[in-house]
């Protein structure tokens, strides 16, 4: 299936969209079970009482219907909104919020929400993540590829717990448009390997959106402006096999005490922390991808003593780097 061929087709007016537009169809949530959050009954919609996820199904896409007049409602799953064509408005937590064309909206389990009925050009996609999927496939693996990748995965997982949903202003972004209409095509006409390239294709989505959210933090938070904080954690990154506290202290003409608390203030790390972090990253990369021998690796990453090395990799991940290389191999 081509992007021709996708916008066709979901932009089909279904049987039942027809008839909640023509008001001959009225939904029945007498089987949904209800919730009170904050003195408001709301329907709580449950994975486990659907077919959605399987094994060989583990989230799930479809597209909004129109016309209809959903009731406000929470569920316990990970929702992310496209809009994939026209505008939506949602009331989440009793205010209103618009989606417009291009937009993505990621909403955190359990969040009370309504969508307001979309017209005929007003296309949305729902993507259904349970929230285990997310974390264990996707955000933790995203945090754990640098310093500066984990900030912002930290940032946005914060953000869900605090606002219980984020706003990604991507209407400009080519790319992600591209890779949502890709997945699509997938969802909608699958090959073979349609649950790897779907995965695969989620993956890139959830990449662009850290740099999305990277851009914006770095253009309009008030904290960035307040701090160095993102371009001392990509001088961490670059330099990690031989930065010192000192050089980065000079570096961004900061007091090491004072940059020390800042980092653990921004990050959760103190500083030492951030730089072995980064360099077993590194050094888990050149066990993965090359034949070098490992205290050649441990040297080349930064670490003077192979002990000190092999003992902060199995903290790390649980297995010394001889066994990560044969695992993988």
């Amino acid at each position: 299936m081509d992007h021709l061929a996708l916008d066709n087709l979901i932009r089909e007016v279904s049987s039942h969209e027809e008839a909640y537009r023509d008001g001959n169809l009225k939904p029945d949530y007498s089987d949904f079970k209800k919730v009170v959050v904050n003195d408001q009954e709301v329907l709580c919609m449950e994975l486990t009482d659907s077919q959605m996820i399987t094994k060989d199904q583990p989230f799930f896409i479809k597209r909004h219907s129109r016309f209809q007049n959903y009731p406000i409602h929470c569920h316990d799953w990970i929702e992310f909104n496209y809009m994939y064509a026209g505008k939506c408005q949602q009331i989440i937590n009793n205010e209103p919020h618009f989606l417009y064309e291009g937009q993505i909206l990621l909403m955190d389990a359990n969040t009370v929400h309504k969508i307001e009925p979309l017209g005929e050009d007003d296309i949305l996609i729902n993507l259904i993540i349970p929230k285990y999927y997310l974390t264990a496939n996707f955000f933790n693996r995203f945090s754990s590829d640098s310093v500066l990748t984990s900030f912002f995965i930290e940032a946005i997982t914060h953000g869900m717990k605090h606002d219980r949903f984020i706003h990604f202003a991507s209407e400009t972004r080519t790319r992600i448009q591209f890779f949502f209409k890709e997945l699509l095509c997938e969802w909608f006409d699958r090959s073979t390997a349609y649950t790897d390239i779907c995965e695969g294709l989620l993956s890139l989505i959830i990449s662009d959106l850290v740099n999305i959210y990277q851009d914006s933090y770095t253009d309009h938070s008030d904290r960035y402006r307040k701090s160095p904080i993102v371009p001392i954690l990509k001088y961490i990154e670059k330099n990690y096999a031989n930065v010192t506290l000192t050089e980065l202290s000079e570096q961004f003409n900061l007091n090491p005490n004072y940059l020390s608390n800042l980092l653990k203030k921004h990050t959760g790390y103190s500083y030492k922390k951030l730089v072995i972090n980064q360099r077993i990253l590194a050094a888990d990369r050149f066990l993965l991808s090359t034949d070098m021998d490992i205290v050649d690796i441990s040297q080349q990453v930064g670490f003077e003593n192979i002990n000190f090395f092999y003992q902060k990799f199995k903290e790390t991940y649980g297995i010394t780097p001889g066994t990560r290389r044969k695992l993988h191999f």
